[in-house]
């Protein structure tokens, strides 16, 4: 698993590489979104969950309620906690 979660942020065209892949610290993660109501298209959640050390010595959770594309919606989040955190 920990192979598939580093893959999410390190292989070009992975969801999570844009904003994570030149972020220190071996972050791995996992990102999406989940749709809900009765629009059509219908609306999503986005999401990130992901840790950051050797040894998982930070993890976190992003939920945007609405925030469509975990691209635009929680990973940029996940990016500002985990540069704002040493």
């Amino acid at each position: 698993m920990n192979a598939l979660m580093r893959a999410t942020v390190s292989m070009p065209g992975a969801t999570g590489y844009p904003l994570l892949h030149d972020l220190p610290g071996g972050i791995r993660g996992k990102t999406g979104t989940a749709e809900f109501g009765t629009d059509n298209p219908p609306r999503s959640h986005s999401w990130f969950a992901g840790v950051r050390g050797g040894s998982s010595d930070l993890a976190i959770a992003v939920f945007v309620y609405g925030g469509e594309k975990s691209t635009t919606g929680a990973v940029p989040l996940a990016r500002q906690f985990f540069t704002r955190v040493p």
